[in-house]
């Protein structure tokens, strides 16, 4: 399936939204962030495990480049979360791959849990947001690749095989930025590099090789320079360019060449079952944004579109050879171009597509093997029902697999919005406090703490002294981490004094409530190095009056 990630809290899909849990990441501040394929089949399987470095410190990371540097191997780096949904798909799609094991064994594999005390630190250091993310160095340090997420498991591997080269122990491929830099220039480059570049990780806020504005012009300069016969290469670029460029008329759109190009491209992919299938995670990613670059709504063109790409959408969930979770992604699409042009709030789907995908719900949910691969199809499924109307059965599948899943907290975020959804904010009040009790790890229980909080002040805002206990514990808990103001964890607490400053103004106890909020806050930023980012950030926190 896609790998989309929220990235809790407030990247989504910036950093890489995984549209399946959209509404999850508009409540919860979520925002994921994964690389995910399909699932090995049963003779790919393997009880072999990889020889995984778990980083919790700088020195577990020195440690792992040193043994890269002797070994000359390059270095895997696995960014992750056991509560994300598209982390638990890469895991049980990919990793347990005997191919991806036995590839393991020319590289040094790191894994940072993004909950583990000091991990965000760590995020920082190697510019990694959503969860999953993955990214190869050299041993020297130096970024070879992003690895692409929106893939199945075998163009997966065909990549990170092509950035490791054809030696046992050497990664053949030059850093991605000199790859580019020397393409953006007119140099020539061999093949295996325009591949490299066209299945690098491209989205918002994850690649680093482009600032965001420049991103779209990039890509389409890269397709234009692309040799004529790598058609593959081209329409990745091509594709990529045109969601970077929504909507029309902001800055780095497409120009009419551009716009004409792409959609030539698209039409061609979308109308080869083959080449769909090996560019499925052009199918089912950026549908609404490339849309909105290439055509406009009502005209011919776009009916035309939409028509093709649900036909092509069709084609992978009837493909028994994708995961579970990767035909969830194709029906997400099919469902975003049923609900296109209706009116807000109008879920109806044609009653035929509407149980099809009841049908497909329950086959597969009844059909996971285990509870790792149950968080990443129970939520995204869920999801699927409560956009196609579904509601009372959204709620009823996550409640029933509330015991069955790795994170059950996830689905209890996810039980919350859909009682917001519903107008029941007791409801959504109680499954948020129920969601933040039950996340484990200091990041995951600070971006659930902010998201209950947000609700309590949209469902109890009388509630002064519930408020502030609440933001209270959150800040006691933070006083003992060592990465407080890093990565996500600082984007938690900005949103924090966002959704309080807002709610002070609006409340006759709020200015109190800030102010003893802040005297709490003072012991927290005195912790942090003086003159630092970290001091900064928390002593603008106390200015802004959080």
């Amino acid at each position: 399936m896609l790998r989309r990630v929220l990235s809790l809290p407030s990247s989504c899909r910036g950093c890489r939204a995984w549209s399946l849990l959209l509404a999850v990441a508009l409540v919860l501040g979520l925002g994921l962030g994964l690389p995910v394929a399909s699932h090995a089949r049963n003779g790919q399987r393997s009880a072999s495990s990889i020889a995984w470095t778990e980083a919790r410190l700088v020195a577990d990371v020195e440690a792992a480049f040193e043994r890269a540097r002797l070994d000359q191997k390059p270095v895997f780096l696995y960014w992750g979360a056991a509560w994300c949904p598209p982390c638990a798909q890469l895991q049980t799609t990919v990793f347990n791959r005997r191919d991806f094991v036995e590839l393991s064994r020319r590289f040094v594999a790191v894994h940072i849990d993004g909950d583990a005390p000091g991990a965000q630190r760590l995020g920082a250091q190697f510019r990694v947001r959503g969860y999953p993310s993955v990214v190869l160095f050299s041993p020297q340090g130096e970024e070879l690749t992003r690895l692409p997420g929106e893939v199945d498991a075998t163009l997966y591997m065909d990549t990170l095989r092509m950035v490791l080269g054809g030696s046992a122990t050497r990664a053949a491929t030059r850093p991605a930025q000199r790859v580019l830099d020397d393409a953006l220039a007119g140099r020539s480059l061999p093949v295996h590099e325009w591949r490299q570049l066209a299945r690098y990780d491209w989205s918002e806020g994850e690649q680093r090789l482009v600032p965001d504005g420049q991103r779209a012009r990039t890509l389409l300069r890269l397709a234009r320079s692309c040799p004529a016969h790598l058609k593959v290469s081209q329409t990745r670029f091509l594709l990529k360019a045109a969601a970077a460029s929504a909507p029309p008329g902001r800055p780095g759109a497409l120009d009419e060449e551009g716009r004409f190009a792409a959609g030539a491209a698209l039409t061609r992919m979308l109308g080869d079952p083959s080449q769909a299938r090996d560019l499925m995670d052009l199918v089912t990613h950026d549908v609404q944004p490339v849309l909105a670059a290439l055509t406009r709504d009502g005209t011919p063109g776009r009916v035309q579109l939409q028509r093709v790409w649900d036909q092509a959408a069709a084609r992978l969930v009837a493909d028994d050879g994708l995961s579970r979770s990767e035909r969830l992604g194709a029906w997400q699409v099919r469902v975003e171009l049923a609900r296109m042009g209706r009116l807000p709030g109008d879920a109806s789907l044609p009653p035929t597509l509407l149980g099809e995908l009841q049908n497909h719900v329950d086959q597969w949910v009844r059909d996971s093997a285990d509870a790792q691969e149950r968080q990443s199809v129970v939520p995204a499924a869920a999801h699927l029902l409560a956009e196609a109307g579904r509601v009372a059965q959204a709620q009823q599948l996550l409640k029933a697999q509330l015991g069955q899943v790795v994170a059950p907290h996830f689905l209890m975020g996810q039980l919350a919005s859909l009682a917001r959804r519903r107008g029941d904010m007791a409801d959504a009040l109680q499954w948020s406090r129920l969601a933040w009790e039950q996340a484990r790890g200091p990041a995951a229980r600070l971006q659930w703490g902010v998201s209950h909080i947000g609700t309590l002040v949209d469902a109890a805002g009388d509630d002064a002294v519930g408020i502030e206990s609440a933001a209270g514990v959150l800040l006691t808990e933070l006083a003992g981490s060592p990465d407080a103001f890093h990565e996500r964890n600082v984007r938690a607490l900005e949103r924090l004094a966002q959704r309080l400053r807002g709610w002070a103004d609006q409340h006759p106890d709020g200015a109190g409530v800030l102010a003893r909020l802040a005297v709490r806050l003072t012991p927290l930023c005195r912790q942090q190095p003086a003159g630092g980012g970290a001091r900064l950030q928390c002593e603008a926190l106390m200015r802004s009056g959080a």
